[in-house]
């Protein structure tokens, strides 16, 4: 007798499995949930701190229109870059919650968590499967399976590449750290170089001060902007000296807008 098996544990058949088509944005509902979080967090300051809340609200509305400005535009310059890659963006921005692409990623696996096939998952060329097993991965998975997805950063697709970032940016091994720097060099991809950027954030190891350092001269600009955010995060855990200084340069330089730069001599970040 012919033993049946569970549908709902069946892998799907690569063969008859169409291709997710990834999710759409609208530059308008982008630029609203920028603004929408900044109008929530005055309001509620309104609500907490009665007359004290509303100077605080003033305040925030008349110095913090420089810096709404500028969340936008390192947004928009990042968002570019992925076009087509909706899912991909980093996920810093979905914590900020200004997008929500990942349903797919964050979606209950088709099959169980399976490291053997995982090489071959996050090759697919469906976006769903692809995206389901980078998130089993980052979930589930850990650095002693590094090893078996070092070959795919040499993928000739950029969105391989990219999950194999960050999916060792998750799971925070220092022995990464070469094959992250590496991509952040020589990738061509800019959304490849702004991913390994995130990966290395997350290492800690203060080796990953020099590469970031390195990535603020990028002849993108998103990889520049990237890169100084988290040299902004590194900073606090750098003692005096020379890195500091140099870290705390790249800072200064990146505040100079462009026209700003060429009035001092200098060019901005």
């Amino acid at each position: 007798m012919t033993e049946s098996k569970d549908p709902d544990t069946t892998p799907p058949s690569p063969t008859t499995r169409e291709p997710s088509p990834p999710p759409t944005w609208s530059r308008r509902d982008f630029l609203g949930g920028i603004v929408r979080r900044r109008k929530e967090d005055r309001g509620r300051m309104v609500s907490e701190s009665g007359l004290a809340g509303v100077w605080q609200a003033v305040r925030e509305f008349l110095f913090g229109y420089r810096k709404l400005t500028r969340d936008v535009e390192e947004a928009l310059e990042t968002r570019v870059l992925f076009d087509d890659r909706a899912s991909e963006l980093p996920r810093d921005l979905e914590r900020r919650g200004e997008f929500w692409f990942r349903d797919g990623g964050e979606a209950p696996s088709s099959h169980a968590w399976d490291p053997k096939r995982l090489p071959a998952d996050l090759s697919s060329e469906d976006w769903e499967v692809r995206e389901t097993a980078k998130a089993a991965a980052m979930r589930h998975g850990d650095a002693s399976l590094s090893a078996a997805l070092v070959p795919l950063l040499e993928s000739e697709r950029p969105a391989v590449r990219s999950a194999v970032l960050e999916i060792m940016g998750s799971w925070r091994d220092p022995h990464a750290l070469p094959f992250l720097t590496r991509r952040l060099k020589e990738d061509p991809d800019p959304a490849t170089r702004v991913r390994a950027v995130l990966a290395l954030k997350e290492l800690a190891d203060d080796r990953v001060v020099e590469p970031l350092l390195a990535a603020t001269l990028d002849r993108e600009k998103a990889v520049r902007l990237w890169a100084g955010a988290a040299l902004k995060e590194w900073l606090p855990r750098l003692g005096q000296g020379e890195l500091r200084e140099r870290v705390e340069a790249a800072l200064t330089r990146r505040q100079v807008s462009p026209r700003e730069g060429l009035n001092q001599g200098g060019g901005g970040l």
